[in-house]
């Protein structure tokens, strides 16, 4: 497979352990992103927000617990025949992560540099490459609900659906230099049911696609909420499920544990390339 489409996979994947755009809210087609429309009603977004964050642990422990280890199982069911992995991974929010997949291939991010390491051979990720990662991260970060209380998160109402044959309420959330991402709240729980966003592989030309990503099978982990299963569609179409296991919460990750690969030094060019919506 192509490192760069692996990489923007596994950054999909991701998605799938707790803590997604200007996107047609509730268009999207195909089973694992179902949503029946509901009458339109306006929320005190500010007000759900603390309401999630309750819900999902309480703000003491989810500023607390800023890192994260898990093992998920993905099943690829865009190919055919489904093609099935395992990867792991290590956060540290809001800019540490560490990958590994079943063969051995690690992708790593430490503040303003990334690495990719196969065998003994560590590359320096590209600028573009770098960008989609750091893009990627900050879309999962605002699944861990603390950066919606930035005072320059700007947050809009979005029409009520459901998603499995649940009501959710919703927001969409921007931020100058980053794309919209649309987060749907179970309304009764208030857990994240849906997150929407666009995007695209580095190796994959054209116009930003669709992402949707539903969770659910929540468990406790440390007094926080987290999804054990995510069903993700791309353009409509089935695209990733993920198990997740061995979920583990904590203040932070030892460095030399998870974030030493004999890695180059040098940092990645100043002039690094903003996100584009195509």
């Amino acid at each position: 497979m192509d490192r760069r489409l692996w990489l923007k996979q596994m950054l999909a994947a991701a998605w799938g352990a707790n803590l997604a755009t200007q996107i047609p809210h509730g268009s999207c087609r195909g089973p694992l992103a179902a949503v029946t429309a509901l009458p339109q009603e306006t929320v005190d977004l500010r007000k759900l927000v603390e309401e999630v964050i309750e819900a999902a642990g309480g703000a003491e422990r989810l500023e607390r617990l800023k890192a994260q280890t898990w093992r998920s199982k993905i099943r690829q069911v865009q190919e055919d025949p489904v093609v099935e992995s395992e990867t792991r991974y290590a956060v540290e929010w809001p800019d540490k992560l560490r990958t590994e997949r079943s063969d051995g291939v690690i992708v790593l991010r430490v503040g303003n540099k990334g690495w990719t390491k196969k065998g003994d051979e560590v590359r320096q990720l590209g600028a573009d490459q770098f960008l989609f990662l750091k893009e990627e991260m900050w879309i999962n970060s605002l699944r861990t609900l603390l950066p919606l209380r930035d005072p320059m998160a700007r947050l809009q109402n979005v029409p009520a659906v459901e998603v499995e044959g649940r009501p959710t309420i919703g927001m969409r959330v921007s931020v100058k230099g980053h794309r919209d991402v649309v987060l749907l709240f179970d309304k009764e729980t208030r857990l994240l049911a849906k997150a929407e966003y666009r995007s695209r592989g580095l190796s994959e030309p054209g116009k930003l696609q669709v992402i949707e990503a539903v969770f659910s099978d929540y468990r406790e982990v440390a007094g926080t909420q987290v999804p054990g299963l995510v069903t993700m569609s791309r353009a409509g179409e089935p695209y990733l499920e993920i198990e997740n296991l061995d979920i583990e919460r904590m203040e932070s990750l030892d460095p030399k544990q998870y974030f030493d690969i004999g890695q180059p030094t040098e940092d990645l060019p100043a002039d690094e390339p903003k996100p584009k919506d195509e």
